[in-house]
Formats: C-alpha cells, sequence, structure tokens
C-alpha cells in the first residue's frame, strides 16, 4: 500500500515538472507623455481656478468664445458666460482624471478623459488652442455623463451570434 502511494506521488509530481511553466501575464506600462502632462495639469489647473473663483486663471485658461457641447443635447451649445454660471461644472475637490489622451494638431491639441467625481463621471473631450509657445486655451468642450453600468468591463461578445 505504501509503494502505491509512493508511485503515485512520484508520477503526480512527473506529470507537474512535465508541464511548461505559464509566463506571468504581461503588464503594460504606462509612460506619460510630455504632452499627456501638459494637459493633465492644464485640466486641474482650470478645475483648481473655477473652484477657487480665481477670475484671472479662468480667463487665462478659458477663451472668450468657449463653448460646451453635452451629449443629451448636441446642438444647443453652452456659451462660457452661461456655463460658468451653471450648477454642473465637474471641479469638485475629489474629482480625478482617467485615461487621458492628447492628439497635438499644431495650433490645436484635443485631450479626451474620463473625470471621475464622487457622484457622476463624464467622458470629456476639450479643444485646446495654442496661444505661445507654452500657453494654451480652451475653445471647446464635449462632454457626455458615464452611465454607472458603462464603466463595468463589457460583456465578451457572443460567438455563436
Amino acid at each position: 500500500m505504501a509503494l502505491a502511494v509512493a508511485g503515485a506521488v512520484l508520477l503526480i509530481g512527473t506529470a507537474s515538472a512535465a508541464e511548461p511553466a505559464s509566463p506571468p501575464p504581461r503588464q503594460r506600462v504606462v509612460t506619460m507623455t510630455r504632452f499627456v502632462k501638459v494637459f493633465n495639469d492644464l485640466e486641474y489647473d482650470l478645475m483648481d481656478a473655477l473652484r477657487g473663483g480665481n477670475k484671472e486663471a479662468v480667463d487665462r485658461l478659458l477663451a472668450a468664445e468657449f463653448e460646451q457641447r453635452n451629449a443629451a443635447r448636441p446642438g444647443e451649445p453652452v456659451p462660457r458666460e452661461e456655463w460658468l454660471k451653471s450648477g454642473d461644472l465637474p471641479i469638485a475637490a475629489d474629482s480625478e482624471i482617467w485615461e487621458l489622451a492628447v492628439h497635438d494638431r499644431g495650433d490645436l491639441a484635443i485631450a479626451s478623459f474620463r473625470l471621475k467625481g464622487k457622484e457622476r463621471e463624464w467622458f470629456l473631450v476639450d479643444v485646446w488652442r495654442r496661444k505661445s509657445a507654452n500657453a494654451y486655451e480652451l475653445v471647446t468642450r464635449y462632454a457626455s455623463p458615464i452611465a454607472a453600468a458603462a464603466t463595468a468591463a463589457p460583456a465578451k461578445p457572443d460567438p455563436k451570434r
């Protein structure tokens, strides 16, 4: 009996050793580019200026002709002054920027990102215009709220369909 148990242990140990070790899962290393750093800072600077009521900073960062386009009403742009007075500004102290991508288009830079707050989450696309070598102003914002269900991982497609 002991011989049978020892043989089984040896057989199981040999089978386990024969299986190739699976490689460790690859992890994506995300390196922040210079442009992502610049626009991450600009987006937070704008939120800080709005939250703190810093009119000078808001005027520096927000173009005079700024407008926001909302996904629910894309044909009704919200002009700068109306947007500044609205209670719908994403300026909560707990707001965080996620998944920021920036596309350089010469005099324009397009920043898209998720803005996560305690109560709401948005997908924003901001169009920034270059004012000088190191200065930009926000010209247009496209905003769409993200539903709570949309933040969960998408279901895998059914291969039978």
